[in-house]
């Protein structure tokens, strides 16, 4: 076939509409067929991605916890190796919960902190380490709280032990006490300043089935809910995590 041929060939194609297969165009039937198929695919990834992006918030929030831990280690090492108390009262009646305890004496000095524009005096005091990225609720302060203040218990995202951190004035807790470091709480989720094994009002669930925990050690970890024991009078405050006083277990926990 000649050149000439070929040309006029190429050009009737064209004119009847057959375009080489590089030209074409999609038609709408095929657009939506990809569209759907990228929706079923996004449906399919969103539990995953969604999955990853909690599990993320949990490691920051046992990270900050961590975080925390070091002030309180550092409380205890300048002061004979005793607890951080939960609570502080003076004979004025004023006083002071655990966070603030440690931010008067600048254990929190070099830790990041959220801005405060305004110098609003419900919002200073506000320690990024001390928030849990998963926590949602609206924080008990007036007039809007959005994160964690020293000053105010009820905005705490981890609570403290309340049975290795007593109150003062009273009976201090020497951490040389304490037989196992290692698997006695020091904080755990919850949405309050302090916890006891018998209030777990105060607690609060946020990473699934488990609790995110700080040991008496320093290392942070999780516990199940489903093995941490609530309720009064039960021989259960033996699991180590609560190193109870109760008379019953006491032996478990405490040196002589």
């Amino acid at each position: 076939m000649k050149q000439s041929d070929l040309l006029c060939d190429a050009a009737g194609r064209r004119k009847r509409g057959h375009m080489p297969r590089e030209a074409r165009l999609f038609t709408l039937i095929e657009l939506l067929v990809v569209i759907a198929i990228i929706a079923i695919l996004a449906a399919m990834l969103m539990p995953a991605l969604q999955q990853a992006r909690e599990a993320g918030k949990e490691i920051s929030c046992k990270n900050n916890m961590v975080h925390v831990g070091k002030a309180t280690e550092m409380y205890c090492s300048d002061n004979r190796e005793i607890f951080v108390p939960r609570k502080a009262t003076w004979a004025t009646g004023d006083g002071r919960a655990w966070g603030r305890l440690l931010w008067d004496g600048k254990y929190f000095a070099s830790y990041p902190v959220w801005a405060n524009p305004g110098n609003r005096t419900y919002q200073q005091w506000q320690i990024r380490a001390m928030e849990c990225p998963s926590e949602n609720r609206q924080r008990l302060a007036p007039p809007n709280m959005n994160h964690v203040n020293v000053q105010l218990n009820g905005t705490y995202d981890f609570a403290i032990n309340m049975n290795t951190h007593p109150v003062l004035p009273g009976t201090p807790i020497s951490r040389t006490k304490l037989r196992l470091p290692s698997t006695t709480m020091q904080f755990m989720d919850a949405q309050d300043a302090w916890i006891q094994y018998n209030l777990p009002g105060n607690t609060k669930l946020r990473h699934g089935s488990k609790y995110n925990v700080l040991y008496e050690d320093g290392h942070g970890g999780n516990v199940d809910a489903a093995h941490l024991v609530f309720g009064g009078g039960s021989t259960a405050y033996g699991v180590p995590y609560w190193a109870s006083t109760s008379s019953s277990v006491k032996a478990r926990f405490w040196k002589d």
